[in-house]
């Protein structure tokens, strides 16, 4: 995947994917301060925020990649 500008994207490809939401949120890794323990409050409001920038109103139905970054290791 190569992120350009629109007319450079043009230029090499016929046919460009463009990129229509980015959501980014973050939440602590410390489990004690966590709401709940079996899934990430954090990754539900990034989700949130790039289904609306991309105007999805049912995403599973519309989406057929999605590319997810958890960076606990990093």
């Amino acid at each position: 995947m190569i992120f350009a500008s629109d007319r450079f994207a043009r230029k090499v490809k016929h046919d460009p994917i463009w990129v229509r939401g980015v959501g980014v949120a973050s939440g602590t890794a410390n489990l004690s301060r966590r709401k709940e323990f079996t899934g990430l409050e954090s990754a539900r409001l990034a989700a949130k925020k790039a289904y609306s920038m991309a105007g999805l109103d049912e995403p599973l139905k519309k989406i057929d990649v999605a590319e997810v970054h958890d960076c606990l290791q990093c």
